[in-house]
């Protein structure tokens, strides 16, 4: 049996926020993240202020 992958498509802040929640869940198959983002596209600071 192969191991369990998921395809994310969208490599902004959703799509890197989906894939740290998959791994913060146990999840450890592999995880592919398809976007036209440019680098770093999923760190973005938060907008309102602490």
């Amino acid at each position: 049996m192969a191991a369990p992958a998921v395809v994310v498509v969208g490599a902004g802040q959703a799509g890197v926020e989906t894939a740290a929640a998959l791994r913060g869940r146990g999840f450890t198959g592999r995880i592919t993240l398809i976007g036209d983002e440019p680098p770093w596209a999923g760190y973005r600071p938060p907008l309102s202020k602490g």
